[in-house]
Protein backbone atom coordinates (compact mmCIF):
# COMPACT_ATOMS: atom_id res chain seq x y z
CA UNK A 1 0.00 0.00 0.00
CA UNK A 2 1.47 3.32 -0.61
CA UNK A 3 1.56 6.47 1.66
CA UNK A 4 -1.18 7.52 0.44
CA UNK A 5 -3.36 4.26 0.95
CA UNK A 6 -1.81 4.19 4.51
CA UNK A 7 -2.84 8.05 4.78
CA UNK A 8 -6.33 7.49 4.41
CA UNK A 9 -6.57 4.39 6.53
CA UNK A 10 -9.29 4.80 9.39
CA UNK A 11 -7.02 5.90 12.32
CA UNK A 12 -7.97 4.33 15.79
CA UNK A 13 -7.95 7.39 17.84
CA UNK A 14 -9.76 7.64 21.40
CA UNK A 15 -11.80 10.65 21.67
CA UNK A 16 -9.72 11.38 24.34
CA UNK A 17 -5.85 11.13 23.77
CA UNK A 18 -5.35 9.88 27.77
CA UNK A 19 -7.40 7.28 27.74
CA UNK A 20 -5.39 5.80 24.67
CA UNK A 21 -3.88 2.52 26.38
CA UNK A 22 -0.38 1.92 26.58
CA UNK A 23 -0.48 -1.40 24.43
CA UNK A 24 -2.66 0.35 21.47
CA UNK A 25 -0.76 3.46 21.05
CA UNK A 26 3.15 1.54 21.62
CA UNK A 27 2.00 -0.46 18.94
CA UNK A 28 0.87 2.42 16.79
CA UNK A 29 3.90 3.76 17.13
CA UNK A 30 5.92 0.83 16.36
CA UNK A 31 3.82 0.35 13.54
CA UNK A 32 4.31 3.95 11.84
CA UNK A 33 8.46 3.67 12.51
CA UNK A 34 8.62 0.25 10.81
CA UNK A 35 6.50 2.12 7.16
CA UNK A 36 9.09 5.07 7.27
CA UNK A 37 12.66 4.68 4.99
CA UNK A 38 15.61 5.53 6.54
CA UNK A 39 17.10 8.50 6.34
CA UNK A 40 14.30 10.27 8.08
CA UNK A 41 15.95 10.81 11.55
CA UNK A 42 16.63 14.84 11.29
CA UNK A 43 12.73 15.39 10.15
CA UNK A 44 11.82 13.13 13.09
CA UNK A 45 13.80 14.84 15.80
CA UNK A 46 12.41 18.18 14.35
CA UNK A 47 8.93 17.14 14.60
CA UNK A 48 9.55 16.11 18.63
CA UNK A 49 11.25 18.91 19.45
CA UNK A 50 8.46 21.36 18.56
CA UNK A 51 6.03 18.98 20.44
CA UNK A 52 8.50 19.62 23.17
CA UNK A 53 9.30 23.17 22.96
CA UNK A 54 5.45 23.75 23.34
CA UNK A 55 5.66 21.81 26.34
CA UNK A 56 8.48 23.39 27.93
CA UNK A 57 6.57 26.47 27.02
CA UNK A 58 3.24 25.29 29.18
CA UNK A 59 5.79 24.52 32.39
CA UNK A 60 7.35 28.04 32.11
CA UNK A 61 4.02 29.66 31.90
CA UNK A 62 2.58 26.84 34.54
CA UNK A 63 -0.86 26.80 32.18
CA UNK A 64 -2.22 24.76 29.02
CA UNK A 65 -3.11 26.17 25.87
CA UNK A 66 -4.71 24.10 23.58
CA UNK A 67 -3.98 26.65 21.40
CA UNK A 68 -0.39 26.61 21.29
CA UNK A 69 -1.00 22.85 20.65
CA UNK A 70 -2.96 23.64 16.94
CA UNK A 71 0.19 25.73 16.10
CA UNK A 72 1.86 22.25 15.94
CA UNK A 73 -0.02 21.69 12.67
CA UNK A 74 1.20 24.33 10.53
CA UNK A 75 4.98 23.17 11.63
CA UNK A 76 3.85 19.44 10.65
CA UNK A 77 2.50 20.66 7.70
CA UNK A 78 5.68 22.46 6.92
CA UNK A 79 7.92 19.22 7.34
CA UNK A 80 5.73 17.11 5.63
CA UNK A 81 5.65 19.11 2.80
CA UNK A 82 9.43 18.72 1.74
CA UNK A 83 9.65 15.18 3.45
CA UNK A 84 6.49 14.19 1.64
CA UNK A 85 7.93 10.55 3.20
CA UNK A 86 6.24 11.45 6.51
CA UNK A 87 3.08 11.76 5.05
CA UNK A 88 2.20 8.90 7.36
CA UNK A 89 3.11 10.21 10.12
CA UNK A 90 1.70 13.94 9.42
CA UNK A 91 -1.65 12.29 9.37
CA UNK A 92 -1.51 10.75 12.73
CA UNK A 93 -0.02 13.23 14.55
CA UNK A 94 -2.70 15.72 12.77
CA UNK A 95 -5.93 13.76 13.92
CA UNK A 96 -3.78 13.25 17.75
CA UNK A 97 -3.62 17.15 17.99
CA UNK A 98 -7.41 17.82 16.86
CA UNK A 99 -8.25 15.29 19.98
CA UNK A 100 -5.72 17.17 22.56
CA UNK A 101 -8.32 19.07 24.94
CA UNK A 102 -5.92 19.26 28.31
CA UNK A 103 -2.67 18.63 29.51
CA UNK A 104 -3.35 14.78 30.17
CA UNK A 105 -4.43 14.60 26.46
CA UNK A 106 -0.58 16.42 25.20
CA UNK A 107 1.31 14.74 27.09
CA UNK A 108 -0.12 10.89 25.43
CA UNK A 109 0.97 13.10 22.26
CA UNK A 110 4.30 13.68 23.68
CA UNK A 111 4.83 10.18 24.16
CA UNK A 112 2.99 9.18 21.26
CA UNK A 113 5.91 10.76 19.05
CA UNK A 114 8.32 9.81 21.65
CA UNK A 115 7.92 6.44 20.97
CA UNK A 116 7.51 6.94 17.44
CA UNK A 117 10.80 8.11 17.68
CA UNK A 118 12.27 5.44 19.89
CA UNK A 119 11.01 2.84 17.02
CA UNK A 120 12.07 4.19 14.10
CA UNK A 121 15.66 4.61 15.52
CA UNK A 122 15.30 0.89 16.37
CA UNK A 123 14.11 -0.19 13.45
CA UNK A 124 16.85 1.69 11.45
CA UNK A 125 19.62 0.19 13.30
CA UNK A 126 18.03 -3.22 13.33
CA UNK A 127 17.18 -2.66 9.59
CA UNK A 128 21.14 -2.12 8.87
CA UNK A 129 22.47 -5.55 10.95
Amino acid sequence: MNQRGQASQKLNLPQKLSEWEGEAFIGTARNLAKGLPSGLDTQLRRIFDSIRKVELDFKREGKFSPDSVLLLKPRLAYVVARHEKLSSVFHWLNEAIDRVKDEGDFKRLVQFMEAILAYYKYETKTKKS
